[in-house]
């Protein structure tokens, strides 16, 4: 027999919260091609959802962004650098502006 206690024949409603669960390089410093993949993973994220991607240094001076849309709870793109920047690594922040949510990636991208 099963355990459920409610009421049968209804509409059960629940709220599932929205996660940022992973934000990382896909590769460990620029390829020779001159880019590097980045994921961004989630749950219970809406298809479609509009994301943005801030590229930054360790100093946190802003290198620039991307935008994009999650699918399948998992978000990729490349990052082109404009040139090699004072410090040698670039880290990045995604940002889920209609969840309120934002995760930076560690460890930094190396060239």
């Amino acid at each position: 027999m099963s355990d459920f206690q409610g009421q049968t024949d209804s509409i059960l409603k629940i709220k599932l919260t929205s996660q940022l669960l992973l934000a990382r390089w896909l590769d460990a410093e620029i390829s020779p091609t001159g880019q590097a993949g980045l994921e961004v993973v989630t749950q219970f994220v809406g298809e479609g959802a509009p994301i943005k991607i801030t590229y930054k240094d360790l100093e946190g001076k802003a290198l620039g962004t991307a935008e994009g849309k999650v699918m399948a709870n998992c978000f990729r793109t490349f990052y082109k650098p404009a040139g090699a920047n004072a410090v040698g690594s670039v880290i990045f922040e995604a940002e889920l502006p209609k969840h309120n949510l934002k995760k930076n990636c560690r460890p930094p991208l190396r060239w």
